[in-house]
């Protein structure tokens, strides 16, 4: 079983050791130890912020309510934010179309007018 479970350790760094009637896992010295290159990673944050465009059809931040650049989760009080992306998945042609999912509001009357 020793040679078998040697086998199945080998170029992990780990050796089967047996003591006190059974075994355990020690980490080998620096022997067997393997040298990587150097690996570069890069990449970019975009963080959404209160005034700028919203990734998406929910927004994350807002000014409204606190003036500042905010997190919605922040603010202690409902703000629905309708983004871009919404009333073209909606296919809204009107503030009443964009509006109408939109919980608290109501638009009608003879115009467009909310």
């Amino acid at each position: 079983y020793l040679a078998v479970t040697q086998r199945l350790l080998a170029g992990s760094g780990l050796a089967a050791v047996q003591s006190q009637g059974g075994w355990s896992l020690q980490a080998l010295s620096g022997d067997g130890a393997l040298q990587l290159g150097a690996t570069q990673i890069s990449g970019r944050q975009e963080q959404e912020n209160a005034w700028g465009p919203v990734d998406g059809i929910v927004a994350k931040r807002s000014a409204s309510g606190s003036k500042t650049d905010s997190a919605l989760v922040e603010i202690p009080q409902t703000i629905n934010v309708i983004t871009a992306a919404e009333i073209k998945a909606r296919g809204a042609q009107s503030v009443t179309q964009a509006l109408l999912y939109t919980p608290g509001m109501t638009a009608g009357g003879f115009a467009d007018r909310v």
